[in-house]
């Protein structure tokens, strides 16, 4: 089991769009924590789903999409693949199965924590 104390305060993202960046050094991971429109926390490894390149360089700021500088594949605040340039070079991507990788995530008294784990407990 991989579990990571990694802490965000709520308050960094109080509206929609707004997100933080951290890093898991001990993991080599990269994390992005967005507040979704519908005022959801998400968290998902800050790697884009066709190439593993990374989906968003700033530390912190707001946001209606994230895109990958590589391919400019799109994304929405609840990771979901919202475009890709150039599709008719992908004819049979489902854009259904490339959405940014879920991190579980928790909010305790305003800290945001998650959890590598795949599978957690």
């Amino acid at each position: 089991m991989v579990k990571c104390g990694l802490t965000s305060r709520e308050v960094e993202i109080p509206e929609p769009g707004d997100f933080v960046v951290k890093a898991v050094e001990v993991r080599n991971a990269s994390v992005l924590i967005t507040r979704g429109k519908d005022r959801v926390i998400c968290a998902f490894h800050n790697v884009c789903s066709h190439r593993a390149s990374t989906v968003e360089w700033q530390e912190q700021g707001a946001s209606s999409i994230f895109t990958c500088s590589y391919h400019v594949w799109t994304y929405d605040l609840d990771g979901k693949l919202r475009s890709v340039l150039a599709q008719a070079n992908f004819p049979a991507l489902d854009k259904a199965k490339c959405a940014l990788t879920p991190i579980a995530y928790g909010v305790w008294n305003d800290l945001t924590f998650i959890n590598l784990d795949p599978q957690p407990a």
